[in-house]
């Protein structure tokens, strides 16, 4: 009887020894598997992290844990946004966002926020989370990538303040200036492009073909086109478009307007139109007061002749 018992324990232990090894086999295989997973994140260009319903931290990688003012990772876990260091109005902001994708179960995609880091710089994000799904498909926590794009958007503030610039310039000119693309659609113009021909600046319309703009401003009440049809009006002045460079001179109303096209590289046209009406009269008061001077001169020749 002993020896059975013996024997019978001698199994046991035996047939625990073989679970023990094969366990911790597995639970090797298991820890290698999270490792080279969390070596995988932690090399990543993103910040990673992962919450539970309650926008609880259950991990993230090294580059999400540096941001919030952690050495490592592992100190996060059991923490929430309230813990970092990025401000109030940006933790209610992240765990609103949370909750949306947890209780509608869809993604969020592309948010565009700031975060403070703790370096106490301010920097742009763009976010994306997603719902995580327990076996039974009930939503059990959140997952959120980002990564920085302070750079653009610093590049896309510049871009705008110089975009600003060009157009207060634009609009400073005495001149009007109309910019057209290559294929005739309106770029850009000033109010006073469209006050030369009598067309309020609100009708500006971008993206227009100049044929489209010409057969409105031809039918525009105070539009003078003599004896024309709308049609050769039109034709008449795409030609003259079509021939830039060249300077013209051009009679709207009672005044002279002077245009300047010129080719950009692309193949549009960037034009000048100047209004010259006072010039114009100047020269020809000019003109008439010196054949006025040679007439008399004349007559005094004639007299002492």
């Amino acid at each position: 009887m002993f020896e059975f018992t013996l024997l019978f324990v001698s199994a046991i232990a035996c047939a625990l020894g073989i679970l023990v090894v094969r366990r911790t086999r597995e639970l090797k295989a298991i820890r290698a598997e999270l490792d080279t997973t969390n070596q995988i994140l932690d090399l990543i260009p993103y910040s990673v992290f992962w919450k539970d319903t309650e926008s609880v931290y259950l991990g993230c990688n090294r580059s999400f844990a540096q941001l919030g003012g952690f050495e490592d990772s592992s100190e996060l876990i059991g923490k929430n946004d309230f813990d970092m260091v990025w401000d109030t109005e940006e933790t209610l902001a992240y765990r609103d966002d949370d909750a949306e994708v947890m209780q509608s179960a869809q993604p969020k995609m592309h948010i565009i926020e700031t975060q403070l880091t703790a370096e106490g710089k301010r920097t742009w994000l763009d976010t994306s989370k997603v719902p995580l799904f327990d076996k039974q498909g009930r939503v059990r926590g959140v997952l959120g990538i980002f990564h920085d794009i302070t750079g653009r958007k610093t590049m896309e503030s510049e871009l705008e303040r110089t975009q600003q610039l060009l157009y207060d310039a634009v609009e400073a000119m005495d001149s009007g200036f109309v910019v057209y693309g290559p294929d005739t659609r309106l770029i850009l113009a000033n109010a006073k492009y469209f006050e030369m021909y009598g067309m309020p600046f609100a009708e500006m319309r971008p993206n227009e073909r100049y044929e489209d703009l010409l057969r409105r401003y031809a039918v525009h009440p105070g539009t003078e086109i003599g004896d024309q049809e709308v049609e050769e009006f039109v034709q008449s002045r795409l030609r003259k478009h079509e021939r830039a460079p060249r300077d013209w001179m051009q009679r709207v109303g009672d005044r002279t307007i002077r245009i300047s096209d010129r080719r950009t590289k692309d193949g549009g046209v960037v034009s000048l139109r100047t209004d010259v009406s006072e010039l114009v009269c100047i020269q020809a008061k000019l003109k008439e007061a010196l054949g006025e001077a040679e007439r008399a001169n004349q007559a005094k020749t004639q007299f002492l002749a």
